[in-house]
C-alpha cells in the first residue's frame, strides 16, 4: 500500500511539524506532492515538487526528469531562494501574518454583494477563501462568469467534489486567492465595493443583462 499525500497547503498549517521525517524514521511507503504556487505568490514561476520514499524515489526521479519536468534550473533556484528568506524570517512574518490581513480585508468587504464564507472555512487558514452566493438561481459557474464580466476573477468550486461535482447541492462555491499582486487584490475589493453598491449579485446580473 502506498500514502499519497498532497502537501500543497502544509506551510498554512499554523503548528507545522515534520510529517515526512516521520514516514521516513516509520519506513512508511509514501508520494507526496506541493504546488509551489499555493504558498509563493510566484506567478507562474512555480513547480510541481514530488518526493517519496527511498523505494519509489528512483523511479519517480527519472520519470521528472525525463517525462514530467515542467521547471527550468533557474526557476528551481528562484524558488529555493524564496523558501530559504521565509526561513529566515519564519512563517509567521513572511506568511501567516500576510494571509491573516488577506482574510480580513476581503470578509470586510463581503457584506451586500451576495457572497459571503462559506461555513467550512470560517476558521480557514490558507491562502485560499471558500466563498458561497445568497442567490440560488445561480450556480458557480454562472456566479464566476458574472464577476469575470465585472472585472473579478473566481474559480468554480464544484470540481473539488470529485465524483459529486454534477449535484446542485456541491455548486454553489466559488474560490477566491489571496495570494495576489497587492494591486490585483485592492482592485478586487475596490470592485467587491461596486458589487454591494449596485445590489449585489442580482443586480449585477441585472446589469449586464442590459447591457447586453
Amino acid at each position: 500500500m502506498t500514502l499519497v499525500l498532497d502537501c500543497s497547503f502544509r506551510l498554512f498549517n499554523r503548528a507545522p511539524y515534520d510529517d515526512i521525517e516521520i514516514f521516513l524514521r516509520n519506513k512508511t511507503r509514501f508520494l507526496a506532492f506541493e504546488d509551489s504556487g499555493k504558498t509563493l505568490p510566484t506567478l507562474d514561476t512555480k513547480a510541481s515538487l514530488i518526493y517519496a520514499s527511498d523505494d519509489l524515489a528512483a523511479d519517480l526521479e527519472e520519470l521528472y526528469s525525463e517525462v514530467y519536468l515542467c521547471s527550468s534550473g533557474l526557476t528551481l533556484a528562484l524558488l529555493a531562494r524564496s523558501y530559504d528568506l521565509m526561513q529566515e524570517v519564519g512563517l509567521e512574518a513572511g506568511l501567516w501574518r500576510f494571509v491573516d490581513q488577506r482574510r480580513s480585508r476581503l470578509r470586510a468587504a463581503l457584506p451586500g454583494t451576495g457572497l459571503r464564507v462559506a461555513p467550512e472555512s470560517i476558521h480557514s487558514m490558507i491562502g485560499l477563501e471558500w466563498l458561497t452566493f445568497d442567490a440560488p438561481e445561480f450556480n458557480d459557474v454562472q456566479v464566476c462568469a458574472l464577476l469575470k464580466a465585472h472585472g473579478l476573477a473566481a474559480l468554480t468550486g464544484r470540481q473539488f467534489y470529485w465524483s459529486s461535482s454534477h449535484q446542485k447541492a456541491h455548486q454553489y462555491r466559488i474560490r477566491f486567492s489571496m495570494m495576489k499582486e497587492e494591486y490585483r487584490f485592492s482592485r478586487a475589493l475596490q470592485i467587491l465595493g461596486d458589487l454591494r453598491v449596485n445590489g449585489g449579485l442580482l443586480g449585477l446580473f441585472l446589469l449586464i443583462s442590459t447591457r447586453d
